[in-house]
């Protein structure tokens, strides 16, 4: 008589790779750290150089100048605290959503994530009084055309608006609407490192090719909008194409090639950035 095999079926992937190639969990993990081992001259740049001036009214940096003709102090002061609230953004969210952490220990995710909350409300405030203040004047601006400091403006205005939209759904407990809100945070909260990072592949092109005045100067405006739409862009895309079930049939090891392309963008671009400002 035949009976029932109780024995559990074993899935095979059809893979012989390594088993961390065909992890999600490790392939957004790797990105994540990457990105944040990355980021830390950038955020060690930006911290000491904005607290440095709130301290003591003074900084290396050029833009820290209260000499600048036609500046509104307010204006400059909003500045350095924006840099500070972008470093520490920069520094903490990473972290924040990294999985292995967050699912280990619910209080840090909790903790780190109202840290985030705060310091992403103060840095868009910050930054909008900065943009709001500064004169119109073309020879007194910081930023170097008008179209800089509209993609500055809004840029703000983005981060607010997400940064509610994170709040919305965690006081709605709507976790499934948290997730994409959470990642666009992140991709906000690492703006200004992002924008250095096109930068750097500019300043590739520029060796590489040569560019016209002309040129760079909507390659410029091209990264002032483009270090934050494109991201925001690519993230709700991602999810909308998920919910209709566009990566069901995904290869396992996708995330891990993804993961290599990110961290590929991120560390050419640095390297690309430091080296013209170092030998400049």
């Amino acid at each position: 008589m035949a009976t029932a095999s109780t024995t559990t079926p074993v899935k095979h992937s059809g893979s012989s790779l390594p088993g961390f190639m065909t992890d999600k969990m490790f392939a957004i993990n790797m990105f994540l750290l990457s990105v944040w081992v990355l980021s830390i001259p950038f955020v060690h740049h930006a911290f000491t150089a904005g607290m440095g001036f709130l301290i003591d009214g003074e900084s290396t940096h050029p833009a820290l100048n209260l000499s600048r003709e036609g500046h509104y102090t307010i204006a400059i002061y909003a500045l350095a605290a924006h840099m500070v609230a972008g470093a520490l953004m920069n520094f903490l969210v990473p972290l924040q959503v990294h999985l292995g952490l967050t699912r280990k220990s619910k209080v840090w995710h909790r903790r780190i994530g109202i840290s985030c909350i705060i310091i992403a409300f103060t840095g868009a405030l910050v930054g909008s009084i900065f943009f709001a203040m500064y004169p119109d004047d073309p020879g007194t601006r910081l930023m170097r055309s008008p179209g800089n400091l509209q993609a500055g403006s809004l840029f703000g205005v983005a981060m607010f608006f997400v940064t509610y939209k994170v709040v919305q759904s965690l006081i709605q407990r709507d976790f499934k609407a948290h997730i994409p809100w959470a990642v666009a945070m992140f991709a906000m909260a690492i703006g200004s490192y992002v924008s250095r990072v096109m930068d750097g592949w500019e300043f590739a092109y520029i060796i590489a090719f040569g560019a016209s005045a002309e040129l760079k100067r909507y390659m410029a405006l091209a990264t002032a909008y483009g270090f934050w739409l494109l991201p925001l862009a690519l993230i709700f895309s991602y999810y909308k194409l998920k919910a209709l079930g566009a990566f069901a049939r995904m290869p396992a090891y996708m995330p891990f090639i993804t993961s290599l392309i990110g961290i590929a963008f991120f560390a050419v671009g640095t390297g690309f950035y430091l080296g013209v400002r170092l030998f400049a």
